[in-house]
């Protein structure tokens, strides 16, 4: 497009161009064009006086390869300051009438982008309007200049104070309110006063008094109704027969004992709080947050089975028991190659890397069958994945990933990462790896293996998906949230030296090199827990339900994941011969992935329940 300057923009289906209009409503500056729209009222103010808007009428003139524009064409205006920042949205206009190249349209940025002279110039871009495609720009931008009655406008904002002139100017009807500090002497009435610190006479218990002249605390002897937090700091006594309900909008804290001294029930409808003992016969409801309750108190069948503590009753399922079905009840150890490190599942079977045979294996997770063993790139060390079709595999040795058919151990193909891979993970789309040698993590497309770009990470190892973000863990101690669609970091938290990490559907959990494990929240990164493991805490698996963390001491620890209360350890290794895979969930058994001094290397599979 042209202007009367002489540039030239090319829109990819139309050469336009463009010249100022000279007159007073054409191609004005917007600051002028108000100016004249009080021009125009003033000189007609013989006739009815409409209300003012902040519409601008702007007017132009449009050529299409030198000869005036006819059809409908899309406009774009935009306001800048004057440092070359666009201000404020921007103001689309579509379809716009052109007939012998010249257009009108009104343009309407409201009030504030005009304020103290903050909209320096215009911009504008224009395309056909049967097209839905990009804009072209005009340059340059139209400044905005100021008419004199305008500049007078610029200066209204000194009305908001009032003037020395002004004497007894201001009524009652203009106050709406008045700051109590601004007050002096006596106030005769003060029936809408929020805070009063010293009033003389009865202020009613409706305006935040205590209802009488000579007390100084609330007096209850008539109804009244309370709301808001209250808090009793001594021993509370409830007496008389009738108190039958405590109503209560907010909640009743009570830093003391509290007594029901009355024979009918008392009904709280609301949140009753007690550090100190409370009395009562009886307690109905839901029982929340009550400790130390008889069990004859307790309704037959009320309690199920995941609210016990583990070992409370038999640790075996009943059912499978009574059938006789040890087969699934009891731990089973299946002899593998002897570096297998991590496992994953594929909906029926179990995959597992051997790291020094560059292969992984595939289990019958029924019965632990071993199916087949298919070759994939050189040091698989470290982490493997399913993505609901094929197994991916992270190659350490051969700085590559393996992607595998999952019903036939078919291989699909190698694709080149960064240096070192280790954790990966799948996003529903693509894959994620974490290059610790290279200090970056690769997206790969599930579907072909295409690279769809490298992200700096520093020191990256474990790799996790909670179904919005992916989680990297650091061995430096970093936890990081990526974005799926970029790979831009969005957050970054500190949480001790890291190495696996797992999403329980709602916080991340993380083992720590100092032998705990710690759940955080995704929102902000605070620490929700830090819990012991009782060892080196290598791999760790969710179970729908709890956390179940591998420990180099022979054994893995069940964590309740709402609040990671210890449910147990579980032997599956002699301590010190080390547990240093990870751990799986296959809706019914956890496997757990035993090395170093395990003859052979092994997975361990016990029941989740």
């Amino acid at each position: 497009m042209r202007n009367e300057n002489g540039f030239v923009a090319h829109h990819p289906s139309l050469v336009l161009g463009i010249r100022t209009y000279k007159t007073l409503e054409e191609n004005m500056p917007v600051k002028n064009l108000i100016c004249a729209s009080l021009f125009l009222l003033f000189v007609t103010c013989g006739l009815p006086i409409l209300a003012q808007t902040t519409s601008v009428t702007y007017q132009g003139r449009l050529t299409d390869a030198g000869n005036p524009a006819n059809g409908q064409y899309d406009f774009v205006f935009r306001l800048f300051d004057s440092s070359g920042t666009q201000i404020g949205g921007d103001l689309e206009k579509g379809d716009v009438q052109v007939t012998g190249g010249v257009f009108t349209v009104s343009l309407n940025f409201g009030v504030s982008l005009f304020s103290a002279g903050a909209a320096d110039s215009l911009e504008i871009g224009v395309r056909p309007g049967t097209s839905t495609g990009l804009y072209t720009t005009l340059t340059p931008r139209q400044p905005l200049a100021s008419s004199p009655y305008s500049l007078r406008s610029i200066n209204t904002f000194t009305a908001d104070s009032l003037s020395p002139a002004c004497a007894l100017c201001v009524t009652d009807g203009h106050i709406q309110s008045i700051g109590g500090g601004k007050v002096t002497g006596t106030v005769a009435n003060a029936t809408s006063a929020a805070i009063a610190g010293n009033v003389s006479g009865v202020v009613g218990i409706s305006n935040g008094g205590t209802g009488s002249s000579t007390k100084n605390f609330v007096d209850l002897s008539t109804n009244q109704t309370i709301v808001g937090n209250k808090n009793f700091v001594q021993t509370t006594m409830l007496n008389g027969a009738n108190i039958t309900t405590l109503t209560s909008t907010a909640s009743a804290t009570f830093n003391g004992s509290v007594a029901f001294n009355n024979a009918n029930p008392v009904t709280v409808s609301g949140v009753l709080d007690v550090s100190g003992a409370v009395s009562a016969e009886q307690f109905l409801g839901s029982g929340e947050g009550l400790t130390n309750v008889p069990g004859n108190s307790l309704d037959d069948g009320s309690v199920t089975r995941p609210k016990l503590a583990y070992g409370a009753t038999s640790k075996h399922d009943p059912q499978l028991v009574a059938t006789l079905r040890w087969d699934l009840v009891v731990q089973k150890t299946f002899t593998l190659a002897p570096a297998i490190f991590r496992a994953a599942f594929d909906g029926t079977h179990i995959w597992v890397i051997d790291g020094n045979g560059s292969n992984v294996t595939k289990l019958r997770a029924s019965d632990g069958l071993n199916v087949g063993t298919f070759p994939v790139g050189s040091g698989p060390f470290h982490h493997i994945a399913f993505d609901g079709a094929n197994i991916w595999v992270s190659n350490r040795g051969s700085n590559n990933v393996t992607k595998l058919r999952a019903n036939d151990g078919a291989n699909l193909g190698t694709f080149s990462v960064g240096t070192s891979p280790l954790g990966i993970a799948f996003d529903g789309t693509n894959i994620w790896v974490a290059n610790s040698g290279s200090n970056n993590i690769s997206k790969l497309r599930a579907s072909d293996g295409a690279n769809l770009g490298t992200f700096a990470v520093t020191n990256p190892r474990g790799v996790a998906f909670d179904g919005t973000d992916i989680w990297v863990a650091s061995t430096s101690g970093q936890v990081r949230r990526v974005r799926i669609t970029d790979g831009a970091i969005v957050d970054t938290y500190n949480i001790v030296n890291v190495g696996e990490i797992v999403s329980d559907g709602i916080n991340m959990w993380v083992n720590r090199s100092d032998g705990n494990v710690a759940k955080f929240k995704t929102t902000d990164g605070s620490i929700l827990g830090t819990f012991p493991i009782g060892g080196f805490a290598d791999g760790l698996g969710f179970d729908g339900t709890h956390i179940w963390v591998a420990s180099n001491s022979g054994f893995v620890r069940k964590l309740r994941a709402s609040d990671g209360g210890d449910l147990g350890s579980f032997p599956v290794a002699s301590p010190g011969t080390g547990v240093t895979g990870g751990v799986l969930f296959d809706g019914a058994h956890i496997w757990v992935v035993l090395s170093n001094g395990i003859a052979g290397g092994a997975l361990a599979r016990i029941p989740a329940n």
